[in-house]
């Protein structure tokens, strides 16, 4: 296993981290101490977690067979040092710090792999009196690619050190000839009979023939080792070991009692990770996790080797970010009870990329039954209600009621809890609250029948009648509302062209209500509501109205237009001014032609232009149905007369220009003529019986600038 470390300082620009690996060794303290204690005990502050010693490389030496046995753990653990530090989980292994690119693991076998070689056991006594020598040598073989192991941060290194750290951390006499048992904290065996013996770090631990080599160093507590310590190791420095590089062998040695068989070794190999090629190379492994029996599946754990992990969310995803490039396998677990675990995938990490990988679980959810009938209170039940039931916890399903107003589900059980709402029912009827039902088991069938109250559904009839002015005629688009006695006012109807409306799906109620009329024309006065009474169940009552109406006001629209400037004429300009009238459409005023349109039968006026104009001349526009006319008006004198009629007693109807005349504009005159006119007779009707309604002509004539 690999420990992560970080020391801020240094972490800032370079991707680091504290590699440790472990193996079962007992530790020996003091300077100069003889005998090592077989269990140490580990410093308070910090508290070194259980899990440095179970995410370990273990060393098993035989000095019966003359072998050694590395086995590699079985898991990774990330972060170690932020859960002592930070009082983390050991699964939090990002600390996100400046650069977010400095992680802390104990790693697996799939990081490096420890080889050992050249077991030799010296003579009893040949270095300490009743103790045999035991060496053999190490070599280091780094598995990352594009990773060097360089000296470590963590723990911190004696001074002076520049490569690769290894210490023994905890030891254990595991066979002996005899009787054994177990004591202390479970990792000493105390030797019953016939054989005992201890065993302790060599004081000669890194092999260079000089006893005190590799001196205790405290790596945990960074206070002095004294002489007393009992948490200092001896230490073995190699060269740091380049990306997929083997390390030279490192001779370590261990002084044992010549009864001692077979020993347990763990040890620390301390190193920061350094990218050799640049660039950290990570990728992110992201995808789903699915059921098609229970659909998204949370809270399941993802690993990806190389000790990556993460869990899904509660839509089944998930996504792993900063894993290292290359090969890598993802697995699933942590799943819901009745699921089974999928076989793991194999993907490949690219450096910036996405590595996907999606779950499909097989899951066998027991199911029951809950069913039941949509009852109306007024008797029988209701086809076509919409039932939606919710197990707790679950997914809503829906059904529609057929004619037997049943419903029947086939329900994941759960919690065997759950709620059933009702929609989609008859306008005369309310939905319930939703109903709950409990007690569902597997196989098993719940039955909850639900009462919708219903009120009896109303009777119609229609309402029709005609809307007539009294002017005569049928008045149309009036608006017409219904109001059942006792009910609520119904949608407005129109009249249409001829007056008549029709209000169908009047509710019968008491069988009375009341008509009231809007919208009528301004000359009109709404009457007060009608009423009726004595509507029945699919009958008609008419409700007729009679509105009073004024006749409009009816005027003739008499107009003048100017024409342009002219450069003639005796002055050397001249303008003409042409008059027309429109006598309106049928029919016209009351006391006029009758129901017709009302005609002219001819016309006297005096135009008053002031002297900037002088009359000339006039002609007519009719063409020749108003063949007399006469027109005068003095230089000067600021107006102009004008009579016109016909000799043979023909009338105009509708709109037609009458009379063009002529003005002189004096020499050296500008100005604004603003012209009027006053009526000595507009005559209308029949030449037989003619009418003056001069007071019924609206005259429109514009300004006229003289420049």
């Amino acid at each position: 296993m690999a420990l992560f470390g970080m020391h801020r300082a240094r972490f800032r620009t370079a991707f680091k981290a504290a590699v440790t690996v472990m193996a079962l060794v007992a530790a020996a303290c003091g300077k100069d101490s003889t005998v090592a204690p077989v269990n140490p005990q580990l410093p308070s502050s910090p508290v070194i977690p259980p899990q440095y010693r179970g995410a370990a490389f273990i060393a098993d030496i035989s000095s019966l067979k003359k072998s050694v046995r590395i086995t590699p753990p079985s898991a990774t653990i990330r972060n170690p040092v932020a859960a002592v530090e930070l009082g983390r989980a050991a699964g939090d292994w990002r600390l996100g710090g400046e650069s977010g690119s400095t992680f802390q693991s104990l790693l697996g076998g799939d990081v490096i792999d420890l080889v050992a070689t050249n077991y030799q056991a010296g003579a009893l006594g040949a270095v300490v009196p009743g103790k045999i020598l035991v060496t053999f040598d190490i070599q280091v073989v780094n598995k990352l690619n594009s990773v060097n192991l360089i000296v470590p941060t963590f723990p911190t290194p004696p001074a002076g050190t520049t490569g690769v750290l290894m210490f023994p951390f905890e030891i254990g006499v595991t066979t002996t000839s005899g009787g054994v048992s177990v004591g202390g904290a479970g990792n000493e065996v105390i030797v019953s009979s016939p054989r005992g013996g201890a065993v302790q770090v060599s004081n000669d631990w890194d092999g260079n023939g000089t006893a005190g080599s590799g001196a205790p160093h405290n790596f945990f507590n960074d206070v002095g080792c004294t002489a007393t310590s009992n948490d200092c190791f001896r230490w073995e420095e190699y060269a740091p070991v380049p990306a997929l590089g083997t390390s030279s062998g490192r001779t370590v040695g261990f002084l044992i009692d010549p009864t001692v068989g077979d020993f347990r070794v763990k040890m620390i190999l301390a190193a920061d990770l350094q990218n050799s090629g640049g660039a950290a190379q990570f990728g992110t492994v992201a995808g789903t996790v699915t059921s098609a029996q229970i659909g998204n599946i949370a809270g399941a754990s993802i690993s990806v080797s190389g000790g990556f992990s993460g869990s899904t969310a509660a839509n089944g995803s998930y996504s792993i970010t900063n894993v290292g490039v290359g090969s890598r396998t993802v697995s699933v677990s942590n799943l819901p009870a009745g699921c089974t675990a999928p076989a793991a995938q194999n993907v490949t990490v690219s450096n910036g990329a996405t590595a996907t990988a999606n779950f499909s679980v097989t899951c066998n959810v027991p199911t029951g039954t809950v069913t039941g009938a949509i009852n109306n209170s007024l008797g029988g039940v209701i086809a076509g209600a919409s039932v939606t039931l919710t197990p707790t916890g679950g997914s809503a399903q829906s059904f529609t009621t057929g004619a037997a107003g049943v419903y029947t589900f086939s329900v994941p059980v759960g919690a065997g809890t759950g709620s059933i709402t009702v929609g989609n029912l008859p306008a005369n009827c309310t939905a319930p609250a939703p109903t709950p039902y409990s007690g569902l088991t597997s196989g098993g069938t719940v039955t909850a029948n639900i009462n919708v109250t219903c009120t009896p559904a109303p009777t119609f009839g229609t309402i029709t009648g005609t809307v007539t002015s009294s002017l005569g005629g049928g008045i149309a688009n009036a608006s017409i509302v219904v109001t059942p006695t006792g009910g609520a006012a119904q949608a407005a109807v129109t009249t249409n062209a001829t007056g008549v409306y029709s209000r169908n799906q009047v509710p019968v109620g008491t069988g009375a209500g009341s008509v009231a009329v809007s919208g009528l024309p301004a000359n009109c006065t709404a009457p007060a509501p009608g009423s009726y009474a004595g509507l029945t169940s699919g009958g008609t009552q008419t409700v007729n109205f009679t509105v009073t109406c004024t006749p409009a006001a009816f005027a003739y629209q008499f107009t003048g237009a100017w024409g342009a400037i002219t450069n003639t004429g005796p002055t050397g300009r001249q303008v003409t001014l042409t008059l027309s009238v429109d006598m309106g459409s049928a029919p016209g005023l009351p006391d006029v032609n009758g129901a017709n349109a009302d005609e002219l039968v001819g016309y006297q006026l005096t135009i008053t232009h002031g002297t900037l104009l002088n009359y000339a001349s006039k002609s007519d526009q009719t063409g020749g149905t108003f063949d007399l006319s006469s027109a005068s008006g003095a230089a000067g004198s600021g107006f102009t007369n004008l009579a016109h009629s016909s000799t043979s007693q023909t009338t105009l109807l509708g709109a037609t220009p009458l009379m063009r005349l002529t003005y002189n504009i004096p020499a050296g005159v500008a100005g604004t003529v603003t012209p009027t006119i006053a009526w000595t007779e507009f005559l209308v009707d029949t030449f037989a019986a003619p009418k003056n309604k001069s007071g019924n002509v609206t005259v429109t004539v514009p300004a006229l600038t003289i420049p």
